[in-house]
């Protein structure tokens, strides 16, 4: 397949990106700024210039591609997925695959990010466009945030146990999905094995990373 990719140079687009061209995939990265994703992926690579939250270039940028992997993370999400979707619709495309969350649900709405994202889940579920929508728990990879100067820097001691998840095995999941067609208009939440508050991942993280 040939797949646009948005938000290619993120924590979770670029190991999906690299993962689906180690498959065999073609892949275009798009991006607001191209100039700036050639840099960052190197010489070589297929790079689309287009903006989610105002539709410009979106058309183009799915010119020739078999399916669209949404991984963006902007206030106005529902409307960059919307843009997405007609753009996705107008060029005949087999599959739009959306990173949402597992905490997004009705009881958590209240939160503007949480209701970003089930509005632009509906929307999906609405449209015509096949589509899967992929919602993981943490990333490990975002434990390096909370060291600043040789220091882990936690607020409040949270006793909630999370499951966290490798960005690479998400990659390897986000492959999958396009590949495998009973993943078509379904959605999956995708945790690790294993509940860990955050101070204990972190603990394990520091060993590990900076001993």
């Amino acid at each position: 397949m040939k797949i646009s990719v948005f938000g290619a140079t993120g924590l979770v687009g670029h190991p999906a990106t690299q993962e689906l061209l180690a498959s065999g995939h073609e892949v275009r990265v798009v991006s607001r700024n191209a100039r700036r994703a050639s840099r960052f992926f190197g010489p070589g690579h297929d790079v689309a210039e287009a903006d989610a939250e105002d539709g410009a270039g979106l058309e183009q940028s799915l010119e020739g591609c078999d399916g669209v992997l949404a991984s963006i993370s902007s206030p106005k999400e529902d409307q960059c997925l919307a843009n997405i979707q007609e753009a996705a619709q107008a060029r005949g495309l087999k599959r739009l695959i959306f990173v949402s969350g597992c905490t997004v649900l009705p009881e958590n709405a209240w939160f503007a990010l949480v209701a970003g994202k089930l509005a632009a889940e509906r929307r999906l579920e609405e449209g015509d466009v096949p589509w899967t929508v992929l919602a993981p728990g943490w990333f490990f990879e975002t434990l390096e945030r909370f060291v600043r100067d040789g220091r882990v820097v936690v607020i409040g001691d949270n006793p909630t146990p999370y499951h966290f998840v490798a960005a690479r095995d998400f990659a390897r999941i986000v492959r999958q999905a396009f590949e495998n067609p009973l993943a078509e208009n379904r959605r999956f939440v995708i945790h690790g094995p294993e509940g860990i508050t955050i101070r204990t991942a972190l603990e394990r993280y520091c060993q590990v990373r900076h001993p």
